[in-house]
């Protein structure tokens, strides 16, 4: 083996599954392709291997599944994670100094599991996929203002503070982050959206076998099942969609530890003849359920930019959302169809109009595409990349020449 080498690595620290999490795969491989090395911490499910070298680097699997449950079982994960990655990392680190380091929330004081490398020279990028307060907030009911979450703000702030450069999925975020204290000079904005391979508009008359009028309708909702997603308040527009909409049909493609209670409020509703709960699909094969929709549904109750929004709209549907702040500041007024989020009479509203005209709905679509054209993965992807490459070039430390091959 050669003594030296050049290539930048890096190492991705994510508490979850790898390669099953599309948007860390589609980063890891961006950064493969720009001529860097990457490796990966995360979790182990069942049946997985410990190691497994993957795209030039090697995927390093904790002993550690992730449960649905209360918050002592959060804590015992992010706690055990933590202590393992920390040791992993540093490990790795010693062997085969790193050139960065990038860690994804939640939660966001994981980005201190790397501060061994840190202090040894590794450069640190934050990705904040979920706004830790807010969510938390959420999940738990926590009390607004509280001490809990002003707890999660603080160490969202000292979290921003100790990386080099974090990233956010949206410049709603950002400018929330700001407002909250954080220095929005260190965050960089990357829009999680779908590669373009995998999601491409289908020709009119391959959507349900017709390309004349709004006879039939399928509509489609995916994602991971959890109650501040609001598939709950699509639900409950079913009733009164289903009488309205002859052949109507919703896929609710997807899994997570709300899907129990959306199946018990189906069958209450007498609606389980119209709705379809597929389980976990491969994220591959959801653009086959896309493609045979007339309608996408984004019935958020919680404001995020939901990667399943672009991936409806680069599929060329018109697309009916939960009117939350990170939607707006994305697509404005007119590409997408809103509703006052978690109203179930508005739900069915906006997608009864969309129903009715085709012509408009094309034509809203249309929009929405155009708009998703300074978002898409080619030109998200160049920025993604160009964040490591300036970390490197802005904050100098260790040299090519440290990165000793084993």
């Amino acid at each position: 083996m050669s003594q030296r080498t050049r290539r930048k690595r890096i190492c991705f620290i994510r508490m979850n599954y790898f390669p099953e999490e599309a948007h860390v795969r589609k980063n890891a491989e961006a950064l493969t392709e720009a001529g860097y090395e990457v490796d990966i911490i995360c979790m182990r499910q069942k049946g997985e291997k410990a190691r497994e070298d993957c795209g030039g680097g090697r995927i390093y699997r904790l002993p550690l599944m992730h449960k649905r449950s209360g918050a002592l079982r959060y804590l015992f994960e992010y706690a055990a994670f933590f202590a393992m990655a920390f040791w992993l990392v540093t490990f790795l680190d010693v062997r085969r100094p790193y050139k960065i380091i990038e860690t994804y929330n939640v939660p966001d004081v994981i980005v201190f599991v790397a501060l061994v490398p840190r202090l040894l020279g590794a450069k640190l990028v934050h990705y904040m996929f979920e706004a830790t307060p807010e969510m938390y907030a959420d999940r738990f009911d926590l009390k607004p203002g509280g001490l809990v979450e002003k707890l999660l703000r603080f160490m969202e702030r000292i979290s921003v503070r100790f990386a080099h450069k974090s990233i956010v999925e949206g410049p709603y975020e950002r400018e929330m982050r700001g407002e909250r204290g954080v220095n929005v000079e260190r965050i960089g904005v990357v829009m999680n959206v779908p590669e373009g391979h995998l999601f491409q508009p289908r020709a009119e008359a391959e959507v349900n076998g017709t390309s004349s009028g709004p006879v039939g309708c399928q509509m489609i909702t995916h994602g991971s099942m959890l109650k501040r997603y609001g598939v709950q308040t699509l639900i409950k527009a079913m009733p009164r969609l289903r009488d309205e909409i002859p052949g109507l049909k919703l896929w609710v493609v997807g899994d997570g530890e709300y899907r129990q209670a959306l199946e018990d409020l189906t069958m209450r509703l007498g609606v389980s003849g119209a709705v379809e709960f597929t389980g976990w699909v491969k994220h591959e094969e959801v653009s086959d359920y896309i493609g045979s929709c007339r309608i996408g549904i984004v019935p958020m109750l919680y404001n995020q930019l939901p990667n399943k929004l672009f991936e409806y709209v680069a599929m060329g549907l018109p697309v009916v959302v939960g009117d939350v702040p990170s939607i707006r500041a994305a697509f404005g007024p007119e590409a997408v169809e809103y509703y006052h989020a978690g109203d179930a009479d508005e739900l069915a509203d906006r997608v009864l109009a969309v129903y009715r005209d085709p012509d408009a709905a094309r034509a809203m679509a249309e929009r929405a595409q155009e708009t998703f054209q300074k978002y898409t993965w080619d030109v998200m992807k160049e920025v993604y990349v160009g964040i490591h490459d300036e970390v490197l070039t802005k904050h100098k430390g260790r040299s090519e020449t440290q990165a000793v091959e084993a």
